[in-house]
């Protein structure tokens, strides 16, 4: 199974670019249709969206939810270490509201604050696998 600060790291740098990084939306097509992460059309995205992307989940078409398999749970386990690192960066544990700019950081626009995020969320998923630890199940 992938690491979680692969996928993490993954994720952040589908984003990394502003041009692929969006805003209230999982993710968009050129034209700007917001679209679900897996959709192949999509070429940017929210944070959200990039770590489901990056985990390659499937979204059922008529429900708009997960299909849960082992790419969701490592998405969750990543979505885990997001909100624990938008704790250590803005105060709040809440990184889609970092993302869509409904949450101030001093000093960061929206997209900066949200890669400030990704960048703390690896460094804490590197610590845990240093002892032994990928998400539920791995101890």
């Amino acid at each position: 199974m992938r690491k979680i600060s692969e996928l993490l790291t993954d994720a952040r740098a589908i984003i990394e670019d502003k041009s692929h990084w969006t805003q209230e939306a999982h993710a968009r097509r050129a034209n700007g249709d917001a679209v679900f992460a897996d959709d192949p059309g999509a070429v940017c995205f929210c944070a959200d969206g990039a770590m489901r992307r990056a985990a390659g989940t499937t979204t059922n078409a008529k429900t708009g939810k997960l299909i849960h398999d082992d790419a969701d749970s490592q998405y969750m386990s990543a979505r885990n270490y997001m909100h624990v690192a938008a704790l250590r960066v803005s105060g709040r544990a809440a990184y889609m509201g970092i993302n869509d700019g409904d949450f101030d950081v001093p000093g960061m626009d929206p997209h900066t604050a949200i890669l400030a995020v990704f960048s703390a969320a690896i460094d804490r998923a590197k610590s845990a696998e240093e002892i032994g630890f990928n998400g539920p199940g791995s101890a």
